[in-house]
């Protein structure tokens, strides 16, 4: 690098150049010029701008879910959350992108504290005891990161509990936080920190205690036992480009030489993120005349020196933690983890949380969830007006299968919009739950005059089936006399397991 600026001095028009820096390039270059600055090298005054688009000066949450819990990289087609959580916990890289010291107390910025938020539960009371309900500075961060914070190391695949960092990791970040943080540009050199918002970023993570199924009943909606385990779900703000958010972007202090200039992502014309923030054409532009003109550039589309608060709207988000996979369907397409046809929707994948974003006035929208393993799955439903939380609704520990396909219509979601389940993918939805509900409600099906046969092969006649009540459940007259059948034969098994206790005895 030192040798390609000296070799671009050197054919440059007025002998100087420029420095274009997106993201982690921009902590590179904030090192470079540190270390030129403690050598007083004179290749320092030939620097004019450096320009720092989207770089993450303070660290940036992101980091801290992925190296928890693991993110996946091009919707787990390039790296997925298993691999990417290895590679961030066994190379130094990810670390220094952690929130640091200045993160928590930065120049005129307000950042996004807490980054771990604790909810009181049998799964995280113990934290709670430890760290409090809230880490909000970065020595506590460090403290519950590091695998001396008394938190067992998780197994390679076991995405749901958080790692638990080697020390050497954690003294790399907090030293690197220090180099980040000593550059001082001086007189001799023009900065501008440019930050792209409108676009949902990680902003921390919250854990909670969840609960599932681990001893079904007699037919498939019925749980006799519950466990409390370990639940999350990742924060967000709109106040980010969807890696890094708005106040570590712009962490120098704005002063003669310093500018801060914010990138509005939002629009739908630019359909633009963090990672592909350069193909903005108004961005490259004003670039370009920072480069090429001695003068404060003009401020094009989408591109402000002051403050950019993004008109968010209303927007539904959802959590899901279970085995199965979920995407949004409209008229629109579907958002998913290889699809993004909805405007304005977003789909994210954390370790074993998948999350899904959208704005609530979408047309005919449908949420659905298609099982891939035998197990309980949690949901839960978030309301939102621009970045207030008006809602938070769950149906919490419901039962899935490989072939289960799950519904939710949203165009006139409250409390009372009911879950359904097709619980065997026949078509055919077996089950229903709202959020006011514990269990799930049979769904009654209308049905032709039909013969079925009994275990004695007596035949019964069953015609448009009637509802009755089971245990309190609503169930037809042909599931009742399954019923009836079943509990025979559990009578007739207490009296064979009695027999065989009294054989042992003897």
């Amino acid at each position: 690098m030192y040798q390609t600026i000296s070799d671009m001095v050197a054919s440059s028009n007025n002998g100087k150049v420029s420095i274009v820096a997106h993201s982690n390039g921009g902590l590179l270059a904030k090192v470079f010029m540190g270390a030129l600055e403690e050598a007083d090298d004179p290749l320092l005054d030939k620097i004019e701008n450096v320009i720092l688009v989207a770089s993450p000066q303070v660290g940036t949450p992101e980091a801290l879910v992925g190296l928890l819990h693991g993110s996946e990289i091009g919707n787990g087609f390039v790296v997925d959350q298993v691999t990417s959580r290895r590679l961030l916990n066994t190379a130094p890289f990810g670390h220094h992108l952690l929130p640091n010291l200045d993160y928590f107390d930065s120049e005129g910025v307000e950042v996004f504290a807490p980054v771990i938020t604790f909810n009181n539960g049998t799964a995280t009371d113990g934290w709670v005891n430890d760290f409090g309900k809230e880490i909000t500075d970065v020595d506590e961060m460090y403290e519950f990161l590091s695998k001396d914070s008394g938190r067992e190391k998780p197994a390679t695949t076991d995405l749901l509990h958080p790692e638990a960092v080697d020390n050497y990791l954690i003294d790399y970040a907090d030293t690197m936080s220090d180099v980040l943080v000593s550059w001082d540009p001086g007189p001799r050199t023009r900065v501008y920190q440019i930050a792209g918002t409108g676009i949902e970023t990680p902003s921390g993570i919250t854990y909670f205690t969840d609960k599932e199924c681990v001893r079904g009943g007699l037919l498939w909606f019925d749980c006799t036992e519950y466990l409390p385990k370990l639940g999350y779900y990742p924060n967000f703000t709109f106040d980010g480009d969807g890696t890094v958010v708005v106040p570590s972007a712009l962490a120098m202090g704005e002063t003669d030489g310093i500018e801060r200039v914010w990138l509005d992502l939002s629009s739908p014309d630019l359909n633009k993120q963090h990672k592909d923030i350069f193909e903005v054409t108004q961005l490259i532009d004003f670039i370009s005349e920072i480069i090429l003109s001695t003068s404060t550039p003009d401020t094009p589309r989408f591109i402000s020196r002051n403050e950019v608060v993004p008109d968010i709207g209303e927007r539904l988000s959802f959590y899901l933690h279970s085995p199965l996979d979920m995407y949004l369907e409209s008229s629109a397409g579907i958002t998913s983890s290889s699809s993004s046809d909805i405007p304005g929707a977003t789909y994210r994948r954390y370790g074993e949380v998948q999350y899904v974003s959208v704005p609530k006035d979408t047309a005919s929208l449908t949420l659905k969830l298609k099982g891939y393993q035998t197990g309980s799955f949690t949901l839960v439903v978030q309301e939102w007006n621009g970045d207030t939380l008006v809602s938070t609704r769950d149906y919490e520990s419901l039962p899935t299968e490989n072939s289960t396909i799950v519904q939710l219509p949203l165009e006139a979601f409250s409390v009372n919009t009911k879950l359904k389940i097709d619980i065997d993918g026949d078509g055919v939805f077996d089950g229903e739950v709202s959020t006011e509900e514990s269990a799930v409600n049979l769904i009654e099906v209308e049905k032709t005059e039909e013969t079925i046969s009994s275990p004695s092969n007596t035949s019964t006649r069953v015609a448009t089936a009637p509802v009755g009540q089971v245990a309190g459940i609503t169930v037809s007259a042909e599931e009742q006399w399954y019923y009836g059948e079943i509990e025979k034969i559990l009578k007739e098994v207490a009296k064979l397991i009695t027999l065989i206790e009294q054989q042992h005895e003897k």
